[in-house]
């Protein structure tokens, strides 16, 4: 009665979805921060798992990373340090940056920790330092200065630039969609496509994030950078001023300085890895007096300091846990609205459609509650979370095309059999009218559109606003001026 082969699609229909979702949705896609310049393509590939097989894990790691950038842009402003406000922001910026990098404990080599350690400290918190501290002589302030501004300005430089027409584009889509649905009530093309959008409304959300925490055009670049500038700071304070000679490349005299005891790991930014980054919460909880004054500490005072410091970067916060949660509070919204809108769309019950998107889901979950339950996964645990994230890609892939096809219009998949008897049991041969006026397709899809709409832009606002409230953080212009003197050389920076 149905025949034994779908009934695809007309051309025409099967380019409206393309055009209205598909596509869309693929050029979002194609904006995710790959690396162009890594020398292992597999990461762009482990990468591209992690994001779309397992958004709630990646969104994770890149809300949290855009809290923490939010965080360093308030810090400037909460002393009264008019002066050196602008120097503060270099030195969080900085610190911003080392926290896309896994920034590893090394249990071997306590000694090389401590002098990377303490050196980050020195050169993040100095700025809070009191001038007339003997700690830190107005020659050495000015070296400190020199080697945070010059840093500084090359990571910006460096820092990619966003893509935001993709994002209207697709809320436009979006909106269409939504008209279109509900000008043509109870017709199940149109109401899958509805559907599609709904579980995919989570795309732009991961893709804006990861915008505004954006990579570094070079991360391999920014790490050598970052490591030779906490050597040049270490080199400082155990030389003196007078004997102080900043990293040196290798020539016929002499080889160049070895900067391994200040490796701060791989880039893990936007969700790459599973994994918590607490470098930044750790440093500026360092800063504790809140008040009128600025900070006195410079360096770890005794061991007990240092392994202090080393247990907190491996302890969330609360808020933390609060990002976790909410995370996959978006990721499962959008898979909760477009199966209601599915399951309530003729075929009512669970079908086809509706049981790809909970198969989906299911994928989806395992990363995000290993992500939850370590804070840095073995790297065995990790390798073997790619087959669900890698399988759960494979799945929204096939959803996509078998919608977009009409693969799906076929006597299984129209057919009520998944599901118990009070929603099952029959086939769909009814055209849309008689839907529209038995069903409330209406209600339903209201729902799905008010909820599944209200998450993803009250998501994206959130995201906006606090880009908008980081971006003195990041923003430099061609004309910057920085000083340069002879006794301050710039070898380091080539």
């Amino acid at each position: 009665m149905c025949g034994a082969t779908p009934k695809y699609y007309s051309v025409t229909d099967a380019f409206q979805i393309l055009t209205t979702w598909i596509f869309p949705t693929l050029a979002l896609m194609s904006q995710l921060p790959y690396e162009s310049l890594s020398y292992r393509k597999i990461k762009n590939a482990e990468a591209f798992a992690n994001w779309i097989g397992a958004p709630a894990a990646a969104l994770t790691t890149t809300m949290w990373n855009i809290m923490m950038i939010s965080r360093c842009q308030s810090f400037p402003y909460l002393f009264h340090l008019r002066d050196d406000q602008d120097l503060i922001k270099d030195a969080l910026y900085i610190l911003s940056c080392i926290n896309q990098y896994q920034y590893p404990r090394r249990k071997n080599n306590r000694e090389q920790d401590i002098r990377r350690d303490t050196a980050l400290l020195r050169g993040i918190l100095f700025p809070y330092v009191r001038r007339d501290s003997p700690e830190l002589t107005p020659p050495m302030r000015r070296r400190l200065v020199h080697l945070t501004k010059h840093l500084a300005f090359h990571l910006r430089q460096y820092r990619r630039k966003g893509v935001y027409p993709i994002i209207i584009w697709f809320g436009i889509a979006f909106a269409f969609s939504i008209v279109i649905a509900f000008a043509t009530l109870g017709d199940n093309s149109t109401a899958h496509s509805l559907a599609l959008g709904l579980l995919l409304s989570w795309v732009p959300v991961v893709v804006f994030a990861s915008v505004v925490d954006r990579n570094p055009t070079s991360d391999t670049r920014c790490k050598v950078l970052i490591e030779r500038w906490m050597f040049n700071i270490d080199l400082l304070f155990e030389q003196g001023v007078d004997a102080w000679e900043p990293w040196r490349a290798p020539n016929g005299e002499h080889d160049g300085d070895d900067t391994d005891d200040f490796d701060i790991g791989s880039f893990m930014g936007q969700g790459r890895t599973l994994r918590y980054c607490g470098v930044t919460d750790t440093v500026l909880d360092k800063i504790t007096n809140r008040g009128k004054a600025p900070i006195n500490l410079l360096a770890f005072v005794d061991p007990d300091d240092f392994l202090k410091f080393q247990k907190s970067l491996t302890i969330r916060p609360a808020g933390w846990y609060v990002v976790w949660l909410t995370s996959q509070f978006v990721v499962s919204t959008s898979f909760a609205m477009a199966f209601m809108v599915s399951f309530n769309t003729p075929t009512v019950g669970l079908g086809c459609r509706s049981l790809m998107y909970v198969v989906w889901y299911a994928l989806t979950l395992p990363s995000w509650v290993l992500l939850g339950i370590q804070q840095e996964p073995w790297v065995n645990i990790r390798k073997a979370m790619m087959v669900p994230n890698a399988l759960a890609v494979v799945m929204i892939a096939g959803i996509m095309i078998v919608h977009a096809i009409g693969g799906l219009n076929n006597c299984a998949c129209k057919s009520s059999v998944f599901g118990p008897l009070s929603y099952g049991g029959y086939m769909d041969f009814e055209n849309g009218q008689f839907y529209q006026e038995h069903y409330d397709v209406r209600v339903w899809w209201g729902v799905g559109t008010g909820v599944g709409g209200a998450v993803l832009v009250l998501s994206l606002a959130w995201i906006a606003w606090k880009w908008h409230k980081a971006s003195g953080l990041w923003k430099v212009t061609g004309d910057t001026k920085l000083t340069v003197s002879e006794e301050m050389p710039l070898e380091w920076l080539t």
